[in-house]
């Protein structure tokens, strides 16, 4: 069997390198290729189903908000009660990201937090409090999910 082959029969694009990790694997059943394709196809749709949930729990909104309550959790009472605050108004945002991507700049100082539309607002405002920044995130909501990054 080709690689072309393979694809046309899974549907499957893989790389040349995949594909020889494959045709071994072929070359060492004593069923048709047909057959092999079908049971390929089966095991890799499983897996992927089993990664897309991982995935998608991961990076889930909950786990977002977890990550951020665990940044937040040893400073002060403001920073607290702000980030409640942006909690809200990220599940916001988040109702809106079910076609588009959205960014969200978040910082974290000793005595409060702050989310912004744009990266320069949040460097402004880091600006001024630079004796008492910790961190700032990219938060990046879409299709219901997060992620979020330290940018600095």
């Amino acid at each position: 069997m080709l690689l072309q082959e393979f694809i046309h029969l899974t549907g499957v694009n893989v790389t040349s390198l995949e594909y020889q990790a494959i045709e071994t694997e072929y070359l060492n059943t004593d069923i048709d290729k047909f057959d092999f394709c079908a049971k390929w196809k089966t095991n890799y749709n499983n897996k992927m189903k089993k990664e897309r949930a991982k995935y998608r729990k991961d990076h889930s909104i909950e786990n977002l908000f977890s990550f951020m309550a665990g940044v937040v959790s040893t400073l002060g009472y403001f920073a607290k009660v702000d980030f409640q605050i942006d909690k809200d108004s990220i599940s916001s945002y988040n109702s809106k990201s079910v076609k588009n991507e959205i960014s969200l700049f978040w910082c974290v100082r000793k005595n409060g937090t702050g989310l912004y539309e744009n990266k320069k607002d949040a460097e402004t405002w880091a600006n001024d409090w630079h004796d008492q920044i910790i961190a700032q995130y990219k938060v990046v909501l879409l299709n219901k999910l997060a992620t979020i990054e330290r940018i600095n």
